[in-house]
């Protein structure tokens, strides 16, 4: 039951976060991607992000974060963006000595953190891509 519901929830985010595009977003808050230089803007309108951006422009190319942390140091403190994919991966609980096919179940969802984004003083310091998983 609790995987079923976890799966629900994940496939529900799943649908609304395909609904919002860099466009949607623009649309929808277009006094801040006014405040944007033209380079900024380019970048934004494909969902990209770039050193110095603040979290306004940050949220308009890639959607809310799936989770907030902060870090504090000698620094300072750094707020850091966690953007998340999750993976479903099927398996079979097969019948040998049945006349009906396996049945499918659904394992798991493992979750994938593929990009973290650190602000430092409201702008972009760091942009961490996993790649290659």
């Amino acid at each position: 039951m609790r995987h079923r519901m976890g799966l629900l929830l994940i496939i529900l985010s799943m649908l609304l976060s395909a609904c919002a595009s860099p466009e949607a977003r623009i649309h929808q808050y277009p006094r801040i991607y006014a405040r944007a230089t033209p380079k900024q803007q380019s970048l934004i309108s494909r969902g990209q992000i770039a050193l110095g951006f603040s979290p306004a422009f940050v949220r308009l190319a890639l959607g809310r974060p799936d989770s907030v942390t902060k870090h504090t140091d000698s620094k300072g403190t750094e707020v850091i963006w966690h953007y998340v994919t999750y993976n479903v991966y099927p398996y079979y609980y097969p019948y040998w000595y049945s006349p009906w096919p396996p049945i499918v179940v659904q394992s798991p969802v493992s979750e994938h953190e593929w990009l973290r984004v650190v602000f430092r003083n409201g702008q972009v310091i760091s942009i961490d891509r996993q790649v290659g998983w």
